[in-house]
């Protein structure tokens, strides 16, 4: 009996560590079958970039105004001391003018062109203006003297004719802006002050054929050398 009595505290302390046991290895497995979770983003996500939108260029402003076309013509008054140069200087003027203006569009004749037949050729068009100009001397000297001496005694004489009719719109005269007006005698200016007197008279006739249009001249500047 007193072997019996030693047995039972030894066989409820093996049962106490199989029991240990079998709950060390359950925990085990448990830990081992779990999975670690992802750990979560700190940030958001960057959503994508929009393209820009396209640039749309300005639309230009279109003129309510039709664009008139006019014709530039020329005609040498004195055969024996004017020259066909003088004119060209003036025309060139004439067109540097112009050329700021957008309603307009000029279109200047290389040859010689009479009073009568750019009055015929503006009757013939339906809608272009001819402008006509000479340059005419104001001095009666018969005396030799340089062409550039000469020429600042010349002004213009010019005249706007309407499309459709032939008939005169406008027309006038323009004074070298260098001498009085009138055959006064004064002291000769050289060649280069001459062509730019005369390439200002031209810009100024330009002035008042815009005027005579409706048109609004820009704003007046000296003419380039």
């Amino acid at each position: 009996m007193h072997h019996i009595k030693r047995s039972a505290p030894l066989r409820a302390i093996t049962l106490l560590i199989c029991a240990l046991f079998i709950l060390n290895t359950a925990v085990a497995e448990a830990q081992s079958g779990r999975r670690i979770p992802k750990r979560p983003s700190t940030s958001d996500p960057i959503p994508p970039k929009e393209a820009d939108p396209p640039v749309v260029q300005p639309e230009e402003k279109k003129s309510d105004k039709p664009v008139i076309p006019i014709t530039l013509t020329k005609h040498l008054d004195d055969i024996i001391y004017s020259s066909d140069v003088y004119l060209n200087i003036v025309m060139s003027g004439f067109l540097e003018r112009c050329s700021k203006i957008k309603n307009i569009k000029v279109e200047p004749t290389g040859g010689d062109t009479n009073r009568k037949q750019a009055s015929d050729a503006a009757k013939a068009s339906p809608d272009r203006y001819v402008v006509w100009f000479a340059l005419v001397s104001d001095t009666m000297s018969s005396s030799p003297q340089p062409d550039y001496a000469y020429a600042a005694y010349l002004y213009i004489d010019f005249v706007v004719f309407t499309p459709g009719t032939g008939k005169t719109k406008t027309s006038g005269h323009v004074y070298q802006r260098s001498r009085n007006v009138g055959p006064v005698n004064m002291p000769a200016p050289g060649r280069s002050t001459v062509e730019y007197s005369l390439r200002l008279a031209g810009m100024e006739m330009a002035d008042r054929v815009l005027g005579t249009l409706d048109l609004d001249s820009p704003t007046t500047t000296p003419p380039t050398h």
